[in-house]
């Protein structure tokens, strides 16, 4: 248990302000990225018509939709 403690606290130590930074603007890019596939239905029923000439356009909606 000791040793869990101490390398918890010296994780803790390390904490760099800009990685932080850089992680929450590439969290509100990804959730404003969402946002925007999911109000442009046209957008995402054009590019899955294309796809899905190919045979493959349920399986990569899906991908589409669970993943971004």
């Amino acid at each position: 248990m000791e040793n869990v403690e101490r390398m918890n606290k010296g994780a803790n130590a390390r904490t760099y302000l800009t990685l932080d930074l850089f992680q929450i603007a590439f969290g509100v890019f990804l959730f404003l990225k969402g946002i925007s596939l999911l109000t442009n239905a046209y957008y995402v029923q054009d590019l899955l018509s294309t796809i899905d000439h190919h045979g493959r356009g349920m399986f990569l909606m899906h991908i589409l939709l669970k993943y971004i």
